[in-house]
């Protein structure tokens, strides 16, 4: 029980330059302050060590005081260091409790394969008419161990909006606004989702919609 409640605590690193130290990973999450317990790193006889185009790549385990903040730091923008971006992945995930998702995506495609021998097409109209998804089983010790934050500060740069604009917005749009509700994000300037999701909304969308505006 030990083991998994440390992997919930710790962060994967990988692909990290010669040069990185302690020192990057205490400055990546100094937001979330003093947040770090350890920080794991293999020695070269371990396979911890990889040679690449004649370069040393290294990873380490951070390892975080709790299983919450592990979580948030795995949620925010990975290292840059020397211009490239590291590798960063929860370790949660190494936890068997945590492969339950996996089985059941597993599941899933079985049981569509056995529904479309039976009749072609009929995996399809159950899952528009929402009669395939299974409603998620939430315990008291989950959701206190996970407990989940609406807090967006590491992605969204807002932006001062005036009153005036602000009233345009809303007329433009048709929408409601509730008093004490934040600005409204207009333009995909103002959101940062790592550089592989900001490529794709840019490409297909020119600006939020009203929604996303709202809701981010």
């Amino acid at each position: 029980a030990k083991h998994n409640l440390d992997l919930t605590r710790k962060v994967f690193l990988g692909r990290c330059p010669p040069n990185m130290t302690n020192s990057h990973i205490y400055e990546h999450f100094k937001s979330l302050k003093d947040c770090v317990e350890h920080v794991f790193w293999p020695s070269s006889t371990q396979k911890g060590v990889e040679q690449e185009a004649g370069n040393t790549k290294r990873w380490c385990l951070v390892t975080f005081k709790s299983t919450s903040l592990a979580m948030q730091a795995a949620a925010m923008k990975p290292p840059v260091i020397d211009g490239e971006m590291l590798m960063m992945r929860w370790k949660g995930y190494d936890d068997p409790e945590k492969r339950k998702p996996g089985q059941k995506i597993a599941q899933m495609l079985r049981k569509r394969d056995e529904l479309d021998k039976e009749e072609k097409g009929q995996w399809q109209r159950l899952w528009k008419e929402g009669n395939l998804v299974e409603p998620a089983q939430w315990t008291e010790a989950q959701l206190k161990a996970q407990p989940f934050k609406k807090d967006f500060s590491d992605c969204i740069k807002q932006q001062e909006v005036g009153q005036e604009e602000l009233e345009e917005f809303i007329r433009s749009h048709k929408v409601d606004f509730p008093e004490g509700c934040p600005p409204p994000v207009r333009t995909f300037d103002e959101v940062d989702f790592g550089e592989a999701v900001n490529k794709i909304v840019t490409k297909k969308f020119d600006k939020p919609y009203p929604i996303q505006s709202l809701a981010w």
